[in-house]
C-alpha cells in the first residue's frame, strides 16, 4: 500500500533539534536527581523585562528584552524545550 505522501517513509521518527534545545544537565538519565526549574518573567525599568530561570541554571542566563511579547516568546522557547512552567510576574505585559 503506498502513501499519499512519497516521503513520510524519510520523514517518520525524523527529529531536528537546536543546539539551545537539548536535555540540560539535569535532565539527563544519568543524573537520577531532577531539579525543578521555573521560568520567572519579571517587569524591569520602564518598559523592560527580564526572563530568568529560578532556580539558577549555568546554561541560561538572565536575559533582558524590551517587550513583553519579546520576553514572552523567549520564555516559551524554554518552556517547549525543557518542559518548565513558565511564572509571568508581569501581569501579562499590562
Amino acid at each position: 500500500m503506498t502513501s499519499k505522501n512519497p516521503r513520510q517513509r524519510e520523514l517518520a521518527g525524523a527529529a531536528s533539534f537546536d543546539r539551545e534545545c537539548q536535555p540540560s544537565s539535569s535532565e539527563t538519565p544519568e543524573n537520577s536527581t531532577v531539579i525543578d526549574h521555573v521560568i520567572v518573567i519579571g517587569r524591569g525599568i520602564g518598559n523592560l523585562h527580564m526572563v530568568s530561570i529560578a532556580p539558577e541554571h549555568p546554561d541560561h542566563e538572565p536575559k533582558i528584552f524590551d517587550s513583553h511579547k519579546r520576553a514572552r516568546g523567549y520564555a516559551s522557547g524554554l518552556r517547549l524545550c525543557h518542559r518548565w512552567q513558565i511564572v509571568d510576574e508581569t501581569g501579562g505585559g499590562k
